[in-house]
C-alpha cells in the first residue's frame, strides 16, 4: 500500500472524478477570510499527519463564522502537530435513512478495481453492521453491476428518482476512477456522499497513493488439454512400497493406459510393471504430455529445472509452501522460452481425475476410494483441498465427475485456467469450487469465467473457506473492515451468477441435484408431497414458492383419495400432506398425478409407517420403491427419506437409478433452491 494524501491534495480528487464539492479555503494560521464561503455556518477541519477520521479525533466542528478563530485555537490545544485547517461551506441537505452514503473505490489484490457503496456519515461502521450482510454493502466491479442499487437496504427511504440519479452518477464516475486506480491511487473513500442542489457532492474524502501493480504473465493454457488428456506420461517417485503415492499413481495409470505410454524415473531399474525406467530426469523422452512428481519437495526442486523442456505439463504432488517462491522463479524463467514452458498444477496436490483423458493420478488406493471408471455425470470439482475433494467424491458415489482437480497451492495454474478449459467442454455442465484463496487477479478471472459460464447456460457453485476477513485488522479505511474478504467475495460472486454455498453439506447436495435433474424452466412450478405433516411445514418454512393445484388435477386427486378411503381426511393442497395412512399404490399414483402439472416434485417419505413397504423384506412388484424408481426416469423428482440407517437400503435403491435422495426435507429444499435460484 501507499500513503494517505494530505487534505489539500486529497480534495483535488473529486473534481478529477466529476463530483461537486463544498466551497473551501485553506489556512495555516488562526486568521481567515471567510467571505468566499458565503455560509451562515462553516465546517472547520484540522489538518495533521495521520489524522484521517476527524470526527473521532475531535478535529471537525460545525460552527458560526464568528466562532472559527476560537475553534481553531481549541483544536490546536487538544491535537498535536496541527499543520493548518480546512474551512468548508456548510451544505444543507435532507436527512433521512440513507441520505448520507459512503462510496469507496479501491484496488484489491484478488479482484482488481472494486467499488463499494454503504451507509455513510460519522457512524458508518456501526450503521452498516446493523444490516444483514447481504444488504449492508453494495459492491460493483463495472458500471453494469450497479443494478444492485434497486435492492440496497440502506436506500429504502430514498426516492426512486434519487436512486436513478445515483446510478447514473456511479456509471459516469467509473471511467474517471479507472484512470486513477491503480495508476496513481490505491483507494478513494468519500464519506459522506450526498445529493445536493448542485448534484452528487463529496463532503469528505480520503485518498491513498498506489504502489506499482504488476500483472502475472498469461500461462499457455492450451497445454491444459494435454494435461487432462495425456498420451505420453512420466512419473518421478515410484518406490517399491505398494502404498507409496508414486506407486499408487502408477497402478491407477496402468488401469487405463499401456505401459509403453509411461516412463518412470527410477535409478537402478530398467523396467517396472512393463514401463521403461530411466536414471534421471534429463534422460526422459522429449515432448511428454504430463509428468507426475511424487517425491519430497526438496528433491522435487532439484528435478524441476531439467523437467521444464521435457513436458507440456507437470502435476506436483508434494507440499511445502516454503518452496513456492522457488517454483515460481523456475516457471517464470521457462515462460520466456519459445515453447512457453509447461503448465504446472500444485504443489500440494492430491492429483487429477479426467474421464475424457482416462487420467487418474489420485494417490488413494482403490479399496479406500474407488478408482476412475467410465461413468461421467457431467460436472467438475475444482478444489484447493485434496482431502475435501476425496471426501466429496466418496460422498457423491455412485455419481462421478467428468473432472476432479486438486489445485493445491496454485503456484501456476489457477481456478480460472481450469474453468476456461473445462468450461469449453460441451459435456461439462456444472462446476463446484472449494476455494481457500485466490492468487493475484485470480478472483477477477474467476468472476469473469463464471459470467461466461452462466451466459452459456452452465452452473457454478463456490464454497469459500478461510472466511475470517483479513481486512478487519486495524486500518485507516472504513471499507476495509466493512468489506472484509468473505463479504466482498460473496457480493461479487452472486453478481456473477455464482451459487455461494454456506456450508459443505450444501455443496454435496447441490451437485447431487445438478447431476440427476434436467434443467428447470426460468420460473419452475414445484409441488411437495409427503406422508408427514412436519415435512410439509419444513418445505414451506424454507420459503419454497409452491404453485396451487389446478382444478383438473384437484379432481383427479379427489377421486384418488376416495379410492384410498381417505376422503375427508386429507386436504388437497400444495404441499400435499397425504398422512401416514396412504399405501404404496395410492402414494405412487399421487406423485404421478402431480408430475402431470408440475415441472418438479419433491417427494417426502417418513418410512416408519406400516402403510408403505419401505424395508427390503417388504418389497414386492408394486411397492413404493419400484414405483418411485419408474417415476424418477423423468429426472424431475427428488426424494426425502427420513429415519435412520434401517432405511438405508431404500435410499440406496433410489440412488441406484439416479434419483436424488436426502435425509431431511430442509436440505432437499435448499438444494433445489440453489439449483434454480440463479436463473431468476
Amino acid at each position: 500500500m501507499g500513503i494517505w494524501l494530505d487534505d489539500q491534495h486529497a480534495w483535488q480528487v473529486p473534481s478529477q472524478l466529476g463530483l461537486a464539492t463544498p466551497k473551501m479555503i485553506w489556512v495555516d494560521r488562526d486568521e481567515a477570510d471567510l467571505s468566499p464561503l458565503q455560509s451562515d455556518c462553516v465546517v472547520v477541519k484540522a489538518m495533521a499527519p495521520g489524522l484521517l477520521h476527524k470526527v473521532k479525533a475531535g478535529a471537525l466542528e460545525i460552527v458560526k463564522p464568528s466562532e472559527v478563530k476560537k475553534t481553531m485555537a481549541r483544536m490546536r490545544g487538544r491535537l498535536s502537530n496541527v499543520k493548518g485547517f480546512g474551512i468548508f461551506e456548510y451544505v444543507t441537505h435532507d436527512f433521512h435513512w440513507g441520505s448520507e452514503l459512503l462510496l469507496s473505490f479501491k484496488w484489491t489484490r484478488e479482484y482488481g478495481l472494486v467499488g463499494i457503496l454503504a451507509m455513510g456519515g460519522s457512524h458508518a461502521e456501526s450503521i452498516t453492521a446493523s444490516f444483514n450482510p447481504a444488504n449492508a454493502l453494495g459492491v460493483f466491479r463495472s458500471p453494469k453491476d450497479i443494478d444492485f442499487l434497486e435492492s440496497l437496504a440502506a436506500l429504502k427511504a430514498t426516492p426512486p428518482e434519487t436512486i436513478h440519479s445515483l446510478a447514473s452518477c456511479l456509471r459516469q464516475l467509473w471511467p474517471n476512477v479507472a484512470d486513477l486506480i491503480p495508476n496513481s491511487l490505491f483507494e478513494i473513500e468519500i464519506n459522506p456522499l450526498i445529493h445536493s442542489k448542485h448534484g452528487w457532492m463529496a463532503l469528505d474524502i480520503l485518498a491513498q497513493t498506489s504502489e506499482p501493480v504488476t500483472t502475472p504473465p498469461d500461462r499457455p493454457k492450451q497445454k491444459i488439454h494435454r494435461l487432462l488428456r495425456p498420451q505420453k506420461m512420466a512419473i518421478i517417485g515410484v518406490s517399491s512400497q505398494p502404498q507409496s503415492p508414486g506407486r499408487i499413481i502408477l497402478n491407477q495409470l496402468l488401469q487405463h493406459h499401456k505401459p509403453h505410454q509411461i516412463t518412470i524415473v527410477k535409478p537402478g531399474a530398467r523396467e517396472l510393471d512393463g514401463c521403461k525406467c530411466v536414471a534421471e530426469v534429463s534422460a526422459l523422452p522429449e515432448d511428454l504430455d504430463t509428468v507426475v512428481v511424487a517425491i519430497p519437495a526438496v528433491k522435487a526442486q532439484e528435478s524441476l529445472p531439467s523437467l521444464m523442456d521435457k513436458t507440456a505439463s507437470v502435476i506436483l504432488i508434494p507440499g511445502g509452501s516454503d518452496s513456492d517462491g522457488f517454483l515460481r522463479d523456475i516457471i517464470q524463467k521457462s515462460r520466456s522460452k519459445d515453447n512457453g514452458g509447461p503448465v504446472v498444477n500444485g504443489p500440494n496436490s492430491l492429483g487429477i481425475r479426467s474421464v475424457p483423458g482416462r487420467l487418474d493420478t489420485l494417490f488413494l488406493p482403490s479399496h479406500k476410494l474407488p478408482s476412475l471408471t467410465r461413468r461421467d455425470d457431467g460436472f467438475a470439482i475444482l478444489s484447493q483441498s485434496g482431502a475435501y475433494m476425496a471426501a466429496l467424491l466418496d460422498q457423491l458415489s455412485p455419481l462421478a465427475p467428468r473432472y476432479a482437480i486438486s489445485l493445491g497451492n496454485q503456484v501456476d495454474l489457477t481456478f480460472s485456467d481450469f474453468l476456461d478449459v473445462c468450461g469449453a467442454d460441451p459435456l461439462c455442465e456444472a462446476f463446484a469450487l472449494y476455494v481457500e484463496g485466490f492468487q493475484q487477479d485470480g478472483g477477477r478471472k474467476v468472476l469473469d469465467a463464471a459470467r461466461s459460464l452462466r451466459d452459456g447456460g452452465k452452473m457454478i457453485a463456490v464454497y469459500r473457506a478461510s472466511r475470517t476477513p483479513a481486512g478487519q485488522q486495524a486500518s485507516a479505511s472504513h471499507t476495509t473492515s466493512m468489506a472484509g474478504d468473505y463479504r466482498l467475495f460473496e457480493q461479487l460472486a452472486r453478481q456473477a451468477g455464482i451459487v455461494v454455498m454456506e456450508n459443505l453439506d450444501d455443496m454435496a447436495d447441490w451437485l447431487t441435484v445438478v447431476s440427476c435433474l434436467d434443467p428447470l424452466p426460468r420460473d419452475p412450478r414445484i409441488a411437495v408431497i409427503s406422508n408427514a405433516g412436519f415435512e410439509c411445514v419444513a418445505a414451506a418454512d424454507q420459503g419454497l414458492a409452491l404453485a396451487p393445484i389446478e382444478a383438473h388435477l384437484e379432481e383427479k386427486l379427489r377421486r384418488l383419495l376416495t379410492n384410498c378411503r381417505l376422503q375427508g381426511l386429507v386436504k388437497i393442497d400444495n404441499p400435499f400432506d397425504v398422512t401416514p395412512m396412504m399405501n404404496d399404490a395410492c402414494f405412487a399414483e399421487a406423485v404421478a398425478v402431480l408430475l402431470e402439472q408440475y415441472d418438479f416434485v419433491v417427494v417426502g417419505c417418513v418410512p416408519l409407517t406400516p402403510a408403505l413397504a419401505t424395508l427390503p423384506e417388504e418389497w414386492r412388484d408394486t411397492d413404493i420403491v419400484q414405483s418411485l424408481q419408474q417415476l424418477g426416469t423423468h429426472r424431475r423428482m427428488i426424494t426425502v427419506i427420513e429415519g435412520g440407517p434401517r432405511y438405508q437400503p431404500m435410499r440406496d435403491a433410489l440412488k441406484s437409478t439416479n434419483i436424488p435422495v436426502f435425509n431431511r426435507m430442509d436440505r432437499a429444499v435448499r438444494a433445489l433452491q440453489s439449483f434454480f435460484h440463479p436463473l431468476n
